[in-house]
């Protein structure tokens, strides 16, 4: 009875966590996670099944298979040839099912890792220099400020004055737009440092679309907020992150002859684990050979309308500082979702 009642509950115990698995690869919504949780469940699901295969068997029951005759080992079989077969076909299925999960697993964990550091490294690499750079030109733009401003100054009652001040407007605008370039590459190449406190999601993703409308503000963006929950996160550093993604996602669309068909939108959401933050563009999508490379500090692909630079890297690594995940799907010619994951703060209470 308690070999019966043991066996019982093993057998039990290990369908209901097989169901369980199931259930929860099934309410994974991003295919990528999906697709890593499938790899784990067939892994662990094949050492399951051999062993449910074996588990009710005891060492006697295995050891009684061979006998000691007249000096010669003989096969006392219990089964038929054929049920031995095909416990022979189950296990090597099995073992290839476990082995080639777990080593496409370990691959993918492996090739992301590398991914990783080889970014790390060109970032450092790079790093010094170009903060040098930034410095200097940013102090020689600064100079050619106040001097446009003397001239505006001085310049005033000349016959010329409206063409004059016309110019001097334009240099300036100019001026200004490329101090705000220099600003932000400088931003994305200094150290962050960020700080981490409760901050409705709401008031992040506000803060992002305003400064999205300063830059575009004729163009609309579709807004789901499916939580209102509290997250753990730097306000401002967040907001720059996802008004990157947002501005990258326009710049995708703004090629598109069809207007009507150019959409970008924001989806918030949770999972079980992950607050979701959703960039969805409809626009001309991202190559397999670009997409290797879109996270690499100052890489731009000049052949489309897209121009990264640094927005991804910063965004990736601000994530990164609030212990999320960035990741991104996407097809030439039908768009591209990048999709920020944090992880849930409950430690926030009403």
């Amino acid at each position: 009875m308690i070999t019966i009642v043991t066996n019982g509950l093993l057998g039990g115990y290990i369908l209901v966590s097989i169901l369980l698995l199931i259930i929860e690869a099934y309410s994974i919504q991003m295919k990528y996670f999906q697709q890593k949780f499938i790899l784990i469940i067939s892994f662990i699901l094949s050492l399951s099944l051999l062993y449910l295969l074996y588990f009710g068997q005891d060492p006697s029951q295995v050891y009684q298979l061979y006998s000691y005759r007249n000096g010669i080992y003989y096969l006392d079989s219990v089964l038929s040839v054929p049920a031995y077969l095909l416990i022979v076909v189950v296990n090597v299925i099995l073992a290839i099912i476990g082995s080639v999960s777990l080593i496409k697993y370990t691959h993918d964990q492996f090739e992301t890792s590398r991914e990783e550091i080889t970014i790390q490294r060109k970032f450092e690499a790079i790093s010094t220099g170009t903060s040098v750079f930034v410095h200097s030109i940013k102090n020689q733009l600064l100079a050619n400020r106040v001097i446009f401003k003397r001239i505006h100054c001085s310049m005033q009652n000349e016959v010329d004055l409206e063409k004059l001040k016309d110019h001097i407007h334009t240099l300036s605008r100019q001026n200004e737009n490329i101090l705000q370039r220099i600003e932000e590459l400088y931003r994305s190449v200094k150290t962050n440092v960020v700080h981490l406190i409760p901050v409705p999601l709401p008031d992040v993703i506000n803060s992002s679309l305003e400064r999205f409308h300063q830059k575009y503000p004729d163009k609309q963006v579709e807004v789901q907020l499916m939580v209102s929950s509290m997250i753990l996160a730097d306000k401002v550093h967040l907001s720059e992150a996802i008004y990157n993604l947002l501005t990258n996602a326009q710049e995708a669309v703004n090629g598109l002859e069809d207007r009507e068909e150019a959409k970008v939108s924001v989806h918030c959401y949770n999972t079980s684990q992950y607050t979701i933050i959703e960039v969805k563009d409809s626009g001309i999508g991202i190559g397999k050979k670009e997409a290797k490379r879109i996270f690499e500090p100052f890489y731009s692909n000049k052949n489309t309308n897209q121009n990264w630079g640094m927005g991804l890297h910063y965004v990736r690594t601000i994530v990164k500082e609030h212990f999320g995940n960035l990741r991104f799907e996407s097809e030439e010619g039908k768009g591209s979702t990048f999709y920020v994951l944090l992880p849930n703060f409950k430690g926030y209470k009403k």
